[in-house]
């Protein structure tokens, strides 16, 4: 055999060649057994292969996105009902007649977010009380408010936190 014969330097070409495939088969081979060997690890006690669970993980997020979703849609629904629940109370006790102490008078301001609501009063006296209640619209009464159903307001108005006293003419208001 002669390197002039056309068959014999064809023959050693091909056989350069299917060593060289063979030698690649086998390294893939390796690889390939490696990420098996990982895969196994990573889902050890698990039976399923790497597309099996990483398409049963796409049904899962494309879930939690629809659910997202109609959360969102319905958060919507309910902020627009939380402006419009009463959120926002301001009460200011008083002594109505001179003559009677302990503060046993009140006027009570409830008020959503718009400062929409009503300012319920209480005006306690020795042989009686009376309890008055008057809209309030954009933190306007609807109704003319007195002083402490003004003072009321405000503080609805403003939550105001805690027991501060105000001085307002004679009388001593503590706002809650």
């Amino acid at each position: 055999m002669s390197l002039s014969d056309p068959i014999a330097v064809t023959t050693i070409v091909l056989a350069v060649l299917v060593g060289l495939l063979i030698g690649t088969v086998v390294v893939l081979a390796l690889r390939l057994r490696r990420l098996a060997a990982d895969q196994r690890r990573a889902l050890e006690g698990v039976e399923v292969d790497v597309i099996a669970t990483l398409a049963r993980q796409r049904r899962r997020l494309d879930e939690l996105d629809a659910a997202v979703t109609a959360a969102r849609a319905h958060s919507g629904t309910v902020e627009d009902q939380v402006r419009r629940t009463i959120s926002r109370i301001g009460v200011v006790r008083y002594d109505a007649y001179d003559d009677i102490g302990g503060e046993l008078s009140f006027s009570a301001a409830l008020l959503d977010e718009h400062a929409d609501g009503v300012v319920l009063t209480s005006i306690t006296g020795r042989s009686g009380g009376r309890t008055y209640l008057k809209p309030v619209t954009s933190g306007e009464g609807g109704l003319p408010l007195s002083e402490e159903e003004v003072a009321a307001v405000a503080s609805a108005r403003e939550q105001a936190r805690g027991d501060r006293i105000v001085e307002q003419g004679k009388r001593r208001w503590r706002q809650r």
